[in-house]
């Protein structure tokens, strides 16, 4: 992930559960409501980096996947939310990554 890259966010309520799932990194996260979604894709973000870094794995976010082509198209026809995502805290050294979604984030909602 790049310092300051503004990740793209595609909320989904389906079958009365949420996801948020990232476009640029095959990434999701799940909850009850909107905000419980962004706030589990948060938590996964930070699993990843600690698992990476754990692991000693470099420029693991390159290695990262694009969101499926389903959920690109679905967020490219979606309305802008104005949502702050939760922040969450990560223990890993501050980066940029640690709290990528609350300060650079574009949510839309899937159809």
């Amino acid at each position: 992930m790049k310092d300051g890259e503004t990740l793209s966010i595609l909320l989904l309520n389906e079958a009365g559960s949420w996801t948020a799932q990232c476009i640029e990194y095959d990434l999701a996260g799940q909850g009850k409501t909107s905000d419980d979604a962004l706030y589990d894709l948060q938590r996964v973000f930070c699993v990843f980096e600690m698992a990476s870094r754990e692991e000693g794995i470099e420029n693991a976010w390159e290695a990262l996947p694009p969101a499926p082509e389903f959920y690109r198209k679905r967020f490219k026809g979606g309305p802008s939310v104005d949502v702050t995502p939760p922040r969450i805290q990560c223990d890993v050294e501050e980066t940029a990554h640690r709290h990528a979604l609350a300060q650079n984030a574009e949510v839309r909602l899937g159809s």
